[in-house]
């Protein structure tokens, strides 16, 4: 069998291999490839830059796994009726079997199109509210065709026949299907050893000796993470903490704000680093981890700082409140609120022994195995139904 998988990602065409700078390394298609023989990744592909720095990307090349690029997929003429990119859609649609969609995407959307007018089963994976992240990306055109995206979503995913939402209540509430559904977040956290645990405790030991570290994973070309937030934050916790920001994208923008702030000596953007290890070990590295994000589904970063034993406090948005407890949630855009919340765990730092254990409890909840039960019991489910003599056993 031969499926589908098609999402907005931008992926980087290297000289050997297909690159990505945060999530979708190899492992990520692992967990189709389990139902199917071969999987086409339908995204946005870009030639890698001859200065790039290959070790901050991961490889996302794997046998069995080929990519297809989309020209135009996100031209605004991409909403007429006929367009080319459609067109070069319904025909990667064509050679497979079935169709993965993850949405919100324009990809996404184009494929579920795609297969409904071929005739082609297909699950949708969902992992936002593209009425939340369009309001607040920062592009006007998206702003304004916010409510018109959200309804076509709405209307996809109440059709479909199976669906995978990465939160356990808030995307379901807001895109309610009748078909088949599980909850099972795209994070893949690995089993979370003892040794973590008490080397955090040994952390928040020494931490009165030294500045708080506090710790954000965002990218810097969009305002939907809550980088202002932050940053206000940072001014009314002056110099007792320092703020590092990991993610890709130009900082100069919220280096301005973070000057007009006079928290500019405060906050370090460390540019990016491949998913995995390497991230998990930078995070070994902070305190707190803050997630002040304006919208979300369920956020990959904070879950991984919870497993790394970190304090966190996040906003309101999409699935955060799922993951911590109200105590440590803040509304979203107030900044206020955050510092206080934030400076109530750097003075007391039993507090942060106790969240530290907890958010490593809950982490276990979205451990490898765990998740791929969940994911398994879906894709067994949906790929029994697609008409296929080579289907996998």
């Amino acid at each position: 069998m031969k499926a589908l998988f098609a999402h907005d990602h931008r992926f980087y065409q290297g000289e050997t291999a297909m690159l990505s700078k945060n999530a979708f390394d190899a492992k990520v298609w692992e967990r189709y490839l389990e139902h199917v023989e071969e999987l086409v990744v339908v995204a946005r592909i870009s030639d890698l830059a001859k200065d790039a720095d290959i070790e901050k990307y991961g490889v996302s090349s794997c046998e069995r796994v080929t990519f297809r690029h989309i020209p135009k997929s996100h031209h605004w003429t991409n909403l007429l009726p006929f367009n080319t990119a459609q067109q070069a859609m319904e025909k990667q649609v064509a050679e497979v079997d079935a169709v993965i969609a993850r949405l919100p995407s324009r990809i996404g959307t184009m494929a579920v199109k795609a297969a409904q007018k071929l005739g082609k089963p297909y699950a949708i994976e969902v992992v936002g509210d593209p009425i939340e992240s369009y309001q607040h990306h920062g592009s006007r055109r998206l702003k304004l065709l916010a409510k018109t995206v959200g309804r076509a979503m709405k209307k996809n995913i109440a059709s479909a026949s199976h669906v995978l939402y990465v939160t356990q209540r808030d995307l379901q509430e807001k895109y309610p299907t009748m078909g088949m559904q599980r909850g099972a977040s795209n994070v893949e956290i690995a089993e979370i050893l003892p040794n973590v645990a008490f080397k955090r405790e040994v952390s928040i030991r020494e931490q009165q000796h030294r500045p708080v570290k506090i710790g954000m994973i965002a990218t810097l070309e969009t305002d939907y993470k809550g980088i202002d937030t932050a940053l206000e934050a940072m001014k009314m916790l002056k110099q007792e903490a320092q703020l590092y920001i990991l993610g890709p994208g130009d900082a100069t923008k919220w280096q301005a704000l973070a000057a007009t702030y006079g928290v500019a000596s405060q906050v370090t953007f460390c540019g990016i680093l491949p998913a995995g290890q390497a991230v998990l070990e930078w995070l070994d590295t902070m305190d707190i981890y803050m997630q002040p994000s304006r919208t979300e589904g369920v956020p990959r970063a904070l879950i991984e700082a919870m497993a790394r034993g970190c304090a966190a406090v996040g906003s309101t948005a999409g699935g955060i409140p799922e993951l911590l407890s109200p105590e440590f949630i803040h509304e979203i855009g107030n900044a206020q609120e955050l510092a206080e919340k934030v400076a109530d765990l750097m003075q007391h730092p039993e507090k942060q022994a106790i969240q530290s254990r907890q958010n490593m409890t809950v982490a276990v909840q979205y451990t490898q195995p765990i998740l791929q039960k969940r994911r398994a019991e879906l894709f067994d489910s949906f790929f029994s139904t697609v008409p296929s003599k080579e289907r996998k056993k």
